[in-house]
């Protein structure tokens, strides 16, 4: 314990970048690197969530392998509306 409080101590004052404890980031010439995005087929799935369609589809007795044909199509038509 007396070993960590002399180490608090010791360090009390002195800014952790001054002593090359932590890597300095350039804003100006920063780059992204690995970025994702959000495709129209999480957008869609997301809107059939938010409207709750598979339980519509449930409630008017579909099975679930039905339901998830639909979906599917619903959400292939999103993404390519021009596609047969």
């Amino acid at each position: 314990m007396d070993r960590h409080a002399t180490r608090i101590e010791e360090s009390a004052g002195k800014n952790p970048l001054d002593q090359g404890k932590y890597p300095a980031v350039d804003w100006d010439n920063a780059s992204l690197i690995l970025n994702r995005s959000v495709g129209v087929e999480q957008v869609t799935f997301l809107a059939i969530e938010t409207l709750g369609l598979r339980t519509i589809l449930r409630r008017h007795g579909l099975r679930e392998i039905q339901c998830h044909a639909i979906l599917g199509s619903v959400i292939c038509r999103m993404a390519a509306p021009g596609s047969e």
